[in-house]
């Protein structure tokens, strides 16, 4: 917990897993690693379905990558998720272990990570010069609302990475939709009995929250309910945890520029690799 308190937010995902779990995971998540030299931890890993990595040492990065590729039909890597600089450098061990890189689904090379910070969140309110601007209420969604938030998650995954989940982790997909509603980290903006807005709360820590998934379906854009319910968002979960967290497309401008309306900056980039473990018989 130390060493991941040095980058709370970068590492946000990491850190949430051990504030939570501690270091020994449910059987099926995977290992929490350390990287030592001499008696320092130099780096922290979860090596399972999801890679992630807190590490800036290139020789951990290898040793990591190594281990990695010696167990990857044992312990099939479906998702890599860390910063840039780190997942590169894994990737590139990984290539060279395999003899080039195991099949990819999908590979989102630069995606800018950006957070907001309490007391730095601007109030729409006031700066908007195209009206007032609605600030939605925002509450967790409920088990009812189950399958309207399945479709949501899925158009997501879609629209955000060009992947339909169903084509390969349709069961986890829904297990950890319900999980997510269960414990409260789903959030949903409702008129008239339909969502007009929603995000995931993907890891949480008393410093940090790492949002993902923030949506508004198609037919309800253009009428300020992206403004209005990441504002509430902001404003409920600021009060409970330091700052915000989220990744962005490079591309995404709109999106971009939104976030940067209500006062997130960029901080980081991170790189989020899918593998086909079909192409490597482990589906």
């Amino acid at each position: 917990m130390d060493f991941l308190s040095a980058h709370p937010e970068r590492d946000v995902h990491l850190r949430g897993l051990v504030w939570r779990l501690g270091t020994e995971l449910p059987e099926g998540s995977g290992w929490t690693l350390g990287w030592w030299v001499g008696a320092q931890l130099r780096g922290v890993f979860l090596h399972g379905p999801v890679v992630l990595i807190a590490c800036e040492d290139v020789a951990g990065l290898r040793a990591f990558a190594e281990r990695v590729g010696t167990y990857w039909y044992e312990v099939p890597v479906s998702q890599l998720m860390s910063p840039r600089s780190m997942a590169e450098a894994f990737l590139a061990t990984l290539a060279d272990y395999f003899g080039g890189l195991p099949t990819l689904q999908r590979l989102r090379y630069r995606m800018p990570a950006m957070r907001l910070r309490r007391g730095d969140l601007i109030d729409l309110r006031l700066r908007s010069t195209g009206g007032t601007v609605e600030v939605l209420p925002i509450r967790p969604a409920r088990l009812a609302e189950e399958q309207d938030l399945y479709e949501i998650a899925r158009k997501v995954t879609i629209e955000d990475l060009k992947l339909d989940p169903l084509d390969f982790e349709p069961e986890n997909f829904r297990i950890a939709l319900q999980h997510r509603i269960r414990h409260g980290h789903e959030l949903v903006c409702t008129e008239d009995d339909v969502v007009v807005f929603r995000t995931a709360l993907s890891a949480a820590t008393p410093e940090a929250v790492l949002l993902e998934g923030v949506y508004v379906p198609p037919e309800q854009r253009g009428k300020g309910y992206g403004k209005g319910g990441m504002y509430a968002l902001c404003e409920r979960l600021l009060q409970s945890h330091e700052s915000l967290v989220l990744l962005v497309g490079e591309d995404n401008d709109r999106a971009r520029t939104l976030y940067e309306g209500l006062g997130f900056q960029t901080f980081d980039e991170y790189q989020v690799a899918f593998f086909n473990l079909e192409a490597h018989g482990q589906g």
